[in-house]
């Protein structure tokens, strides 16, 4: 499956005070200096959580997704942006790779009414590109954790298993 989420991190960021009062529902978070995912071995080196925004596998279908989603909740994400411990939000995309057999690049395009949208609270965009669809853009987060990749925030002592 593959999607859109909302990802938002900090080292000093209290997870609990921010979704407490947000209308968001977390469908990942994480803590800084506990285990990043129950039975984890290693700990998270900040806090953060993830947020389900499409689970559209078309692009064109997430970004409609995504700009509604923007444009429901501009204030609440400008003050998700603003929050005390806040060092990064952004809309991760999660998309198919078409390369292969005589397909050597493949570009994705975004329209500019969400990257406009998006650059005024500001947010961040990712694109995440995958080979296979059955992982969703969340299963992908905590694929990368298992990784160590910096963005998400997790112990680089963890390796995949």
């Amino acid at each position: 499956m593959l999607g859109c989420v909302l990802r938002c991190h900090g080292d000093d960021l209290d997870v609990d005070a921010y979704l407490s009062r947000s209308p968001f529902e977390a469908r990942m978070v994480w803590r800084r200096g506990t285990p990043w995912r129950p039975g984890a071995k290693a700990l998270a080196r900040s806090s953060g959580f993830a947020i389900e925004v499409s689970s559209a596998e078309d692009r064109a279908r997430q970004c409609v997704d995504a700009l509604r989603f923007v444009d429901a909740f501009r204030d609440e994400l400008r003050a998700l942006h603003d929050w005390p411990g806040v060092e990064r939000v952004w809309l991760d995309f999660a998309v198919l790779s078409r390369l292969g057999g005589d397909v050597v690049g493949h570009a994705e395009t975004f329209p500019g009414p969400l990257l406009a949208a998006m650059g005024a609270i500001p947010l961040d965009l990712e694109l995440t590109v995958l080979d296979t669809p059955e992982v969703g853009a969340l299963d992908l987060l905590r694929a990368l954790a298992k990784k160590q990749e910096p963005e998400t925030g997790h112990d680089e002592a963890e390796k995949e298993t």
